[in-house]
């Protein structure tokens, strides 16, 4: 994991203003822990809009903060999320060409999904320490 946040940027966004830029950056691990365990809910569930709904809530948030990684793995999230939908709702044959997704088994999808959560999970987990060694090595 080599992109957890620029922190030139996300400083450049705040416009250098380093206590805030820690309470917002604070609140996006916050965010992206509790979007994770939504994720893992709708996994746990079978439910593809929850997994979809959280991963595009940290999507958005992580890239305001140019956190590549975590944008990654959520945008695969995402997109087998919306894959998993348009493989189980009705007229699926006509949303899938529409979205340009191949016909697959359910069971790869889930398999995807389980592989693309550990990913996430490991990025929110570095996303933590980073917030943390960055802010300590600014005596804050």
């Amino acid at each position: 994991m080599t992109n957890i946040i620029d922190w030139d940027k996300a400083t450049e966004q705040v416009r250098n203003d380093i206590p805030f830029l820690k309470e917002i950056i604070h609140d996006l691990y916050n965010e992206a822990v509790s979007c994770s365990d939504r994720i893992l809910n709708g996994i746990n569930t079978e439910n593809f809009s929850v997994i979809v709904k959280a991963a595009h809530t940290v999507k958005g948030s992580a890239s305001y903060f140019y956190c590549t990684d975590l944008i990654a793995a959520s945008i695969k999230l995402l997109e087998l999320g919306r894959e998993g939908i348009v493989a189980t709702e009705g007229n699926a044959e006509g949303k899938k060409e529409w979205m340009g997704l191949a016909s697959r088994d359910i069971l790869a999808i889930w398999s995807d999904i389980d592989d693309a959560y550990r990913q996430f999970g490991k990025c929110v987990q570095a996303l933590g320490a980073d917030i943390e060694v960055h802010f300590k090595h600014l005596n804050m």
